[in-house]
Order: structure tokens, then C-alpha cells, then sequence
């Protein structure tokens, strides 16, 4: 009888913790998802105070060509290149530091989002269209990441938050 009992005591104890464990790692996601993203954001603000007030992403890798609309998948390219790499004050990307690439890397990886799962979640979206900085953008969850280039706020493309009551999105 005490077996059955001592059984029944740890199966209520077990299940009333599951909930706890739960809400443990929401909580964990969640905070690093703010590491992340801060450190994503520093990045890209480090590098445009470094580059003439000019965007990772902004322009192409070699450091001339202005990117537009039309154009995303280029400046998703170029902006993760030119915050992983060296680069020069325009932005020209190079595999290794000399006088004139004296800038970055700013990271060693485009952080994953750890609220999604898979290639997505390691992924970045430019945009070009909006350009109100306070605007509520909705999130598509196409990617990890969403960058506006002509504001340079960088996002969770995400629809959690944090836990400051921040939205990620």
C-alpha cells in the first residue's frame, strides 16, 4: 500500500510540475531571443555609425552599388556578408583584415530566431518599403529576421514578446 501511494504522490508531483518546466523554457526562448536580437541590433547600428550612416545591406558587397527594391535577396546577402566579414568604409566585403578592410566582423553567424524552428529561422528579410519607424509591421514568420532598410530597425519576424512587453514583430 505505501508503494501505490508513494507512486500516486510522484505521478501528482510530476504533473503538477510540467506546467512549471513548460513556462521554464518559454522563458529561456524568450531571453534569448532578446540576447539575440540585441546583439543583432548593436551589430547593425555599430556598423552604420562606422560606415558613413550607410545600412548593412544598403549597399552591394562591392561597397558602390546602391541596392533598391526588387533587389531583397541581394541585401539580405550583403548584409549578413558585411557584418560577418572585414570591410572597408564603404562596405566592400574582404576575407581578411588589412588597412584598409580594418572594420568588423561584427559577428561570427546570423544568429537563429530560437522561436522558430529550421532554415527559416537563420534567415533575414530586407525590406524596402516601409519607412515609418514606429509603424506595427506584421510578422510572416518567412524568416527569423526582418530588417527595414530605410530605417534600420531590425525585428523577430516573430509574433512573441518579450519580456518586457516588448513585441518582437
Amino acid at each position: 500500500a505505501l508503494a501505490v501511494f508513494s507512486f500516486f504522490l510522484l505521478l501528482a508531483a510530476a504533473v503538477l510540475a510540467i506546467p512549471y518546466f513548460h513556462l521554464d523554457n518559454d522563458h529561456a526562448r524568450l531571453t534569448s531571443l532578446e540576447q539575440r536580437l540585441g546583439a543583432l541590433r548593436t551589430a547593425a547600428d555599430l556598423y552604420y555609425h562606422q560606415h558613413g550612416h550607410r545600412y548593412p545591406g544598403e549597399y552591394w558587397l562591392d561597397g558602390k552599388t546602391r541596392l533598391a527594391r526588387g533587389r531583397e535577396t541581394e541585401a539580405a546577402r550583403a548584409f549578413v556578408a558585411q557584418l560577418t566579414g572585414y570591410t572597408n568604409a564603404a562596405g566592400k566585403v574582404a576575407p581578411h583584415k588589412s588597412a584598409e578592410f580594418r572594420y568588423g566582423p561584427y559577428l561570427d553567424s546570423l544568429p537563429p530566431n530560437p522561436l522558430m524552428k529550421g532554415d527559416a529561422a537563420r534567415a533575414i528579410d530586407m525590406d524596402f518599403t516601409m519607412s515609418d519607424p514606429n509603424a506595427a509591421y506584421p510578422a510572416d514568420g518567412r524568416s527569423g529576421w526582418r530588417y527595414y532598410l530605410n530605417t534600420g530597425r531590425l525585428v523577430a519576424n516573430d509574433s512573441a514578446v518579450l519580456a518586457d512587453g516588448t513585441e518582437t514583430a
